[in-house]
């Protein structure tokens, strides 16, 4: 019998303690254990009861969101956190997932339980998840203590583009526990870095423009939120609007140059921007070399849109699992066969500018 994920709420509005109670005691496997009205009190609960995830409001009196995060990632690590954020909070939200929150839901702005159960359902899995990766993790380690296997290579080159070819587009896509990966990846990279880089960050809209002003003030390359009629640039990194596709689209002059287009198609593998989406549209306009990133995240997106690309001899590079919060993106391409090399967070940025000027694995040490 599976044990029940046990959960606290926190919220200041009674309404949305109601309301995230009644979501909570409609799933299965999820245990309702304690509700506090602000951060004081959910920092009480959390000592006492010890569950396995907080719903932690962002703006609240006595002690906010962020201050009680900060205290809860420092004395109870084990303690998952998903914050409950209105769009106004972006810029906190944001600073929450990099302070420790494994993600956020947003609050709609007619309360209903439906969107909110969409949600709360998706962040549930990922603590589930996450506490089943790290049980069979930690189960592996133990069993390879005396002899390792050669599949635990954090490298694994399983593909045909050729190291000799210089990439000249990189796509990224990231889900879940991406907004912190990508303070990471993003520093990482050197200001000569010559070619354009789009990443899809699934996000809902209202939180990517603030995602991007976090990372441009922290990266020597200028990242910004896409916008249509965008040329690409090199060394700019531009990230897909919350809610809205990214695509590339030829310049009418028909001098081989792209731009950026969005558009409110609808969600693909329920995802919106979508990062298929993107990927297709890169091999249909995209004739150069070509990197796809697939980064930590729930599900799949991204699996079959690097499939097609790797029938035209893009090279793709997996989020290891050790360093992913949630890995179901890189796992998909992996387990397809699609992924060249599997790289751990901390390494991806040099892996891709090693890439972009034709340098392989074994000219890496």
């Amino acid at each position: 019998m599976t044990t029940p994920l046990r959960a606290v709420i926190v919220d200041d509005s009674s309404i949305y303690r109601s309301i995230l109670t009644r979501v909570l005691k409609q799933m299965p496997d999820v245990e309702l254990v304690g509700t506090a009205a602000n951060g004081v009190e959910a920092l009480e609960i959390v000592e006492q009861m010890r569950p396995d995830l907080v719903l932690l409001d962002v703006e609240m009196p006595e002690m906010d969101g962020l201050e009680a995060l900060e205290i809860i990632a420092s004395r109870f690590p084990e303690v998952s956190v998903l914050m409950v954020s209105g769009v106004s909070d972006a810029q906190r939200t944001l600073k929450a997932l990099s302070h420790g929150a494994i993600d956020f839901i947003v609050k709609p702005e007619d309360n209903g339980a439906d969107a909110l159960r969409k949600q709360l359902w998706k962040g549930v899995r990922v603590v589930k998840a996450q506490r089943s990766r790290t049980e069979r993790l930690k189960n592996e380690k133990e069993s390879e203590k005396s002899n390792r296997s050669p599949a635990a290579s954090l490298h694994q080159v399983a593909g045909s583009a050729r190291d000799s070819d210089r990439s000249r587009l990189v796509v990224i896509g990231i889900s879940t526990g991406g907004p912190r990966a990508l303070e990471t990846l993003l520093p990482g990279f050197s200001k000569d870095l010559s070619c354009p880089i789009l990443i899809v960050q699934h996000m809902p809209p209202g939180f990517t423009e603030s995602l991007a002003q976090s990372l441009n003030a922290m990266s020597s390359l200028e990242v910004a939120e896409a916008k249509s009629g965008e040329l690409l640039t090199p060394g700019r990194v531009l990230i897909a609007p919350g809610g809205r596709h990214m695509e590339l689209a030829p310049v009418s002059a028909g001098d081989g140059s792209l731009l950026i287009s969005l558009h409110d198609g609808a969600p693909r593998n329920e995802c919106k921007p979508s990062v298929d989406v993107l990927l297709d549209s890169v091999r249909a306009h995209f004739h150069g070399n070509i990197l796809a990133g697939i980064m930590t995240g729930m599900g799949s997106d991204g699996c079959q849109g690097v499939a097609k690309l790797k029938a035209r001899g893009a090279y793709c590079i997996a989020q290891s699992e050790a360093s992913c919060v949630v890995y179901g993106m890189p796992r998909a391409v992996c387990e397809a066969g699609h992924a060249d090399e599997t790289v751990p967070l901390r390494k991806f940025a040099r892996r891709i500018e090693e890439w972009t000027l034709g340098i392989g694995p074994e000219g890496r040490s």
